[in-house]
């Protein structure tokens, strides 16, 4: 497995940031996909920083190498404190050592709905970095839902996450997990990866290649 310097040095940046806020509740996943050569390992870092500025890296980790993701999001205005509705500039960079560099700059809405918290980011503009040159790519749509069910007397939770990306530049699908998990620090589930398909490259991509999965959570 290669990693140049600057995709390290990029990952060290990063992982660092999230080490070095203020520290909520980060979690180690397992996914085992039906496809084995697609499973891996993740690394969830939540953290937060005075000024309302959120943070989340993540970091897979499988067999061919890693992806490393930081989505950092400034809130701007709080529509209703209730109902969650809020409305934050986000910054979002994806290193890996499989990929080019990609740092994208959009904004993100905060909801509720079905009794979970959601949220839809556009992000207009990416660039992705190389040695001396930059280049603008298509934008990009990602909503999110997630929503934690207690069960008092088994004294167990049912954890929902979906998130889900569309580049709508280029009307093909980018990427998606759907899954459950159900436990208390240490969880179990199933769920799916919906990937962007591999075969017709020159056609339109817009619907996406369904992978079942298992999942193991625990939290640190």
């Amino acid at each position: 497995m290669e990693i140049n310097f600057v995709k390290f040095l990029f990952f060290t940046i990063f992982l660092s940031l999230s080490l070095v806020g203020n520290a909520q509740k980060s979690n180690v996943e397992i996914h085992i996909t039906e496809k084995y050569e697609r499973s891996y390992a993740r690394l969830n870092l939540f953290t937060s920083f005075p000024g309302k500025i959120n943070d989340y890296t993540f970091v897979d980790f499988n067999e061919s190498g890693f992806f490393l993701r930081n989505i950092m999001t400034k809130n701007v205005f709080i529509f209703d404190t209730i109902k969650n509705n809020t409305f934050s500039f986000r910054f979002d960079t994806k290193h890996g050592n499989k990929i080019e560099d990609h740092f994208g700059i959009g904004f993100t809405v905060g909801f509720k709905i079905f009794g979970g918290n959601s949220s839809l980011s556009l992000m207009p503009v990416w660039l992705n970095f190389n040695e001396i040159s930059y280049k603008r790519s298509f934008g990009t749509a990602i909503l999110t839902f997630q929503k934690e069910v207690s069960h008092p007397k088994l004294n167990i939770k049912t954890q929902f996450i979906n998130f889900w990306e569309f580049n709508f530049g280029s009307q093909e699908w980018g990427y998606g997990e759907s899954y459950v998990l159900i436990g208390n620090r240490l969880k179990v589930g199933f769920g799916i990866n919906c990937y962007q398909k591999e075969k017709d490259i020159e056609k339109k991509r817009a619907l996406p290649e369904i992978v079942g999965k298992l999942n193991l959570r625990y939290i640190l």
